[in-house]
């Protein structure tokens, strides 16, 4: 049995495709309906390198880790 709220659909304000209406992020286009969601996606992208910068941060610390763990260790 299938519940009622699964049925419930909205249009893509985006794409003007059919959703479901608890869908955080369209299946068509990929843009993000949550506002929530979205609301921090673009606090993400307005904080520019910010990211990046962390990111290269710990994939840089992460490899130094792991060749010491390989120098020796077998």
């Amino acid at each position: 049995m299938l519940k009622s709220n699964y049925l419930i659909m909205q249009v893509c304000p985006y794409c003007q495709e059919e959703v479901k209406k608890e869908a955080k992020k369209c299946k068509h286009c990929g843009e993000i309906l949550d506002v929530a969601l979205r609301a921090a996606e673009e606090a993400k992208k307005s904080s520019g390198g910010n990211v990046f910068n962390v990111a290269g941060g710990s994939s840089s610390s992460s490899s130094s880790s792991s060749s010491s763990s390989s120098d020796g260790n077998f």
